[in-house]
């Protein structure tokens, strides 16, 4: 099988309420300075306040939207029998309401709780390509440095987030060694 993992945020959807004001809501309902949750996970996890960060990610994904034709990227991959992962460090509640409010269809989902080490551990990875099955090629495409460290620590090519079209014809040049528009 063939796959293609997408980092979410930044990736597949967006934000009216960025990242860094993310950290800055958690950070207020804490009664911590922001700088104490960098990473902000691994922040929040260190002062037993995952609880905050995701009910704060649920808000923001409220307002999310999808990044143009990355829906129709990932409609078109599954047409072609691609399998489609996301891996995210957001919490599973909020990836879902993202997932659902922008159309997206997936395969597998693994969140923040579903990997006992999130991006840029490879384990979160790992964690998609062990659900998904016998994985033979996978690419993976994320908007950061926590990606690409987990995508090659997992052994997967890394594609930087950008144009779909140009995502596509380089998605099928590393699966099928191909520029054409379908699978040989």
């Amino acid at each position: 099988m063939k796959a293609v993992l997408f980092d979410l945020d930044g990736t597949l959807v967006e934000s009216e309420i960025g990242f860094e004001e993310l950290r800055r809501r958690v950070a207020r309902r804490l009664s911590v300075p922001p700088e104490v949750l960098r990473p902000l996970y691994e922040g929040a996890e260190a002062l037993g306040a995952l609880d905050v960060v995701c009910e704060e990610e649920v808000r923001r994904m409220e307002l999310s939207r999808p990044i143009p034709g990355m829906r129709e990227l990932v409609c078109e991959l599954r047409r072609m029998g691609i399998a489609v992962g996301i891996v995210t460090r957001c919490c599973r509640k909020a990836a879902l309401i993202a997932l659902e409010k922008c159309s997206i269809p997936f395969d597998v989902l693994v969140a923040a709780e579903d990997a006992p080490r999130v991006k840029p551990s490879p384990e979160h990875v790992l964690e998609a390509l062990r659900r998904l099955g016998d994985v033979e090629k996978c690419v993976f495409v994320g908007d950061s440095l926590f990606d690409r460290v987990a995508a090659e620590g997992a052994g997967c090519a890394f594609l930087p987030t950008g144009r779909p079209d140009r995502l596509l014809r380089q998605i099928k040049k590393i699966l099928f060694n191909s520029e054409s528009t379908s699978p040989p």
